[in-house]
């Protein structure tokens, strides 16, 4: 790990973070953008973990993250063309967050559970607290206006993601333009506040 105290040296650090994900965005056309946490001691031996996994399924994977309380973001650069290699990369996904899980660790740090990581949950937290999860979320949607749609099992989750790993012809997420001021450029180069042109 580095560290400075010198500011100008620390506002190369950041812009270097910040351009750690336009940049293995740029190698494949598909990419896995995954929010797993561990335990700040076992940070090295996750990253070693993600290591041996790019090896083992023969795909690229960068990992950025916050040192300071163990949430990392390994990302997955695979070409979305190429189904075996599409395949390679979902099944790298499921081994990061295996790997997280055995070493105490969160399938989200801060992101949450979406529709990809939806039959991870009751891994975690036991089918016990996925029930309390949802009679919580039940008794305050009752019409199930928040958040709708599938909730237990990958096959209904690709129903409602287009890049599932059972969809060979999907199609391509919107463009996401990011903040002014985040140090990297949306899809029109304005830093606008944008997701699929809205």
């Amino acid at each position: 790990m580095h560290s400075t105290d010198d500011p100008a040296e620390g506002d190369l650090l950041l812009q270097a973070r910040r351009m750690a994900l336009p940049a293995l965005a740029a190698l494949r056309s598909g990419m896995l953008v995954d929010d797993v946490a561990v335990p700040r001691s076992r940070i090295a031996s996750f990253l070693d973990g993600c290591d041996a996994i790019a090896r083992e399924r023969a795909v690229v994977i960068g990992v950025t993250g916050h040192a300071g309380d163990g949430n990392m973001h390994p990302c997955i650069s695979f070409d979305a063309a190429d189904a075996d290699e599409r395949d390679r990369a979902y099944a790298a996904f499921d081994d990061i967050l295996e790997l997280g899980l055995s070493m105490g660790g969160t399938i989200t740090g801060e992101h949450g559970v979406g529709a990809i990581k939806v039959d991870w949950l009751e891994r975690e937290i036991g089918p016990v607290a996925l029930d309390v999860h949802r009679a919580i979320k039940d008794a305050l949607d009752p019409d199930g206006l928040l958040n709708p749609g599938p909730r237990s099992s990958a096959a209904r989750a690709c129903a409602t993601w287009p890049r599932c790993r059972s969809s060979p012809a999907a199609e391509p997420l919107p463009a996401v333009r990011l903040r002014a001021g985040s140090g990297v450029r949306g899809g029109d180069g304005s830093g606008t506040p944008d997701v699929g042109g809205r």
